[in-house]
C-alpha cells in the first residue's frame, strides 16, 4: 500500500514535470506566431526543439538530460529577453515560460531529495546535505529570476545525489 502511494506521487511529479513542458511549449508556439523577426522566431523553434527532447527523455525516465534540455532551453529564452525588438508583453511571456522550465526541474529534484531522506551513513549525509545546499541555492535564483543558473544548481544537486543512491559502500 505504501509503495503504490509512493509509486503515485512519483507519477504525479512526472506528469507535473511533463505537463509544465508541454504548457511551456504551447505558450511557445503563441509567441513564435506573435513575432515578425525570422532569427527569434529560428530561436524560439530551438527552444521548442529542446523542450520535446527533453520530454523524451523524461519519458524514458533519463531526467539528467531532460534536465540539461530544459537549462538549455532556458538559456536561450534569457538571450532572448534581453533582445531590443520584442515588446514587454513578449519579454513577459517569455520569462514566465522560463520561470515554468525551472520549476518543472525544481519539483522533480525536490521529490528526488525528499526521498532519499532515510539514507544511512555519514558520508551519504554530508553529500546529500550539500545537495540541499544547491536545491535550497537554486530556490533563491529562481525567487529573482535568474531561471538558467536555478536549473544549473539543481542540477549539481540531483548529480550529487545520484551519486549517494549509486555508491556500493
Amino acid at each position: 500500500m505504501i509503495e503504490e502511494l509512493v509509486n503515485l506521487r512519483m507519477e504525479d511529479i512526472q506528469r507535473l514535470f511533463e505537463d509544465l513542458l508541454l504548457e511551456a511549449i504551447e505558450e511557445l508556439k503563441s509567441v513564435k506566431n506573435s513575432v515578425d523577426d525570422h532569427r527569434i522566431v529560428k530561436k524560439i523553434s530551438a527552444i521548442e526543439s529542446d523542450l520535446q527532447k527533453a520530454l523524451k527523455y523524461s519519458e524514458k525516465g533519463d531526467y539528467l538530460k531532460a534536465f540539461l534540455r530544459n537549462r538549455h532551453a532556458t538559456h536561450i529564452i534569457e538571450k532572448l529577453i534581453k533582445h531590443r525588438k520584442l515588446g514587454e508583453s513578449l519579454k513577459d511571456e517569455l520569462k514566465n515560460i522560463a520561470q515554468k522550465l525551472a520549476l518543472a526541474v525544481q519539483y522533480k529534484v525536490e521529490e528526488s531529495l525528499e526521498s532519499a531522506k532515510g539514507l544511512e551513513g555519514s558520508r551519504k549525509s554530508k553529500k546529500l546535505n550539500k545537495a540541499w545546499k544547491f536545491y535550497d541555492r537554486g530556490t533563491h535564483d529562481l525567487k529573482n529570476g535568474r531561471y538558467s543558473k536555478a536549473i544549473s544548481r539543481f542540477i549539481v544537486a540531483y548529480r550529487l545525489l545520484r551519486t549517494i543512491v549509486h555508491h556500493k559502500k
